[in-house]
Order: structure tokens, then C-alpha cells, then sequence
């Protein structure tokens, strides 16, 4: 299947990496499948395409990567620790095996994130 530069600019606008993406939508749904993608969001690249600002969908992904705070070493521990509602649902349902899991998994954090 042969595509036009505009084509492949439309499914770029919404696709990070439209040579992949056809060559996958071939293999798994056919020609149809590319042609109604580009059909579909063709109206919204062009009306976007000669802004200022324009970026297709890797490069706004690459802007907003970017732009995305790091992590401190504090915040991936406190989002490593299991939610405390599943130690209360343990406790409230009397499953030790439960409780357990949340001990050991805290107990695993507090190992893989020791506190400095």
C-alpha cells in the first residue's frame, strides 16, 4: 500500500510511529483499516497542520516527557507501599493471609527503599 506524504502526515498526527503502526494494521485488519485512520483524523490534522505551534503525536509526547516532573527517591517509595484499605479489609474480614501479604509487602519496600 502506497501512501501520499499527506497520508502519512495525517496518521503521524495521531499515530508515535505511523510506519509501524501500517505495516501492523496490514498484517492484522488490512488496507481498510488504514484508510478509514486516515479518514477519521484527517479533518483535525488539517485544521491544526499550519498552526505556529503544530507538532505531530511524537513530538507532543517528546514536549510532555519533558515537561514531567521526576520522581524524588521518596515518591517512588511511598507509591511502592500497598494501599492501607487493603490491610483494613484484611483485618475487618479476618483474613491473616491478607494482613500477611501487606506486611511482607511493606517489609519489601522498607528493603528496596531504605529510608537515607
Amino acid at each position: 500500500m502506497e501512501l501520499s506524504i499527506e497520508e502519512k502526515a495525517v496518521l503521524a498526527h495521531m499515530i508515535i510511529d505511523p510506519d509501524a503502526w501500517i505495516d501492523h494494521a496490514l498484517k492484522m485488519v488490512g488496507e481498510k483499516a488504514v484508510i478509514a485512520k486516515i479518514e477519521r483524523w484527517k479533518p483535525e490534522y488539517l485544521a491544526q497542520k499550519d498552526l505556529p505551534d503544530y507538532k505531530n503525536r511524537a513530538e507532543r509526547d517528546a514536549v510532555e516527557m519533558a515537561n514531567r516532573p521526576i520522581p524524588t527517591y521518596a515518591d517512588l517509595r511511598r507509591a511502592a507501599y500497598p494501599k492501607a484499605a487493603d490491610y483494613l479489609d484484611g483485618i475487618v474480614k479476618g483474613d491473616q493471609d491478607q494482613v500477611k501479604k501487606y506486611i511482607e509487602t511493606c517489609l519489601t519496600v522498607k528493603a528496596n527503599y531504605p529510608k537515607t
